[in-house]
């Protein structure tokens, strides 16, 4: 404030240029969240056009049998495509990649390493955004059917359950002697900023197919 200058014009000269930042401020916010969207839609585009490209007929798993009589295949490297997951009746459709990190769930929903393949016996567990690829998990319901693609055939389970837990809740992840696949976002899915709970959907195979010709 100048010298002798009253509050209330202070006040007058100081309102503009406030209101000003604040239009700057969100202009730039909307701005990256429209390049956050375009990014995704592009990775998903590009994502669903490889997954597509690839021949069916034959899985990429090598080497010995699992327990399940499946090829067991290697480890997949960090931000490997490993098929994509559908919820129909939620709308949710998502390409999965390999990892959590940042670089992972900004483009696609994310496989937890050291969890289960889908389709193998075990806990896989599968991570994304709620406020993007996993936003229609907010009304899920018991009995929704997920759908796994892979280049090995398409696995299909049941959502048994659905639960709130605290991100150190580690339980979650426990192994399981038959296949699951557990999705994780975070909760609630309104909230602002970084969420502090997570949101779990519990589900157990319904099916197994394996790729066929065409």
């Amino acid at each position: 404030m100048l010298p002798h200058e009253s509050t209330a014009n202070y006040r007058r000269r100081l309102l503009p240029a406030a209101a000003f930042a604040l239009m700057i401020a969100g202009s730039a916010l909307l701005g990256h969240a429209l390049w956050q969207t375009l990014r995704l839609e592009r990775a998903q585009h590009r994502d669903l056009g490889e997954l597509a490209s690839l021949d069916l007929t034959t899985t990429p798993a090598t080497g010995a049998l699992g327990a399940l009589g499946q090829p067991q295949r290697p480890p997949p490297i960090p931000g490997e495509l490993l098929g994509r997951l559908t919820i129909p009746a939620r709308d949710v459709s998502a390409s999965i990649r390999e990892g959590v990190g940042d670089e992972v769930l900004d483009v696609a929903s994310g496989h937890l390493p050291g969890t289960a393949l889908p389709g193998e016996r075990g806990n896989a567990a599968i991570a994304a955004h709620r406020d993007t690829l996993f936003s229609g998990l907010r009304s899920a319901t018991e009995g929704d059917l997920v759908h796994v693609d892979t280049p090995a055939g398409r696995t299909t389970y049941r959502i048994t359950a659905l639960s709130i837990v605290e991100p150190r809740d580690l339980s979650i992840l426990n192994p399981t002697d038959v296949p699951t696949l557990t999705l994780i976002t975070c909760y609630p899915f309104t909230f602002v900023g970084p969420a502090p709970r997570r949101f779990i959907a519990h589900a157990t195979l319904v099916e197994r197919s394996s790729a066929t010709p065409g």
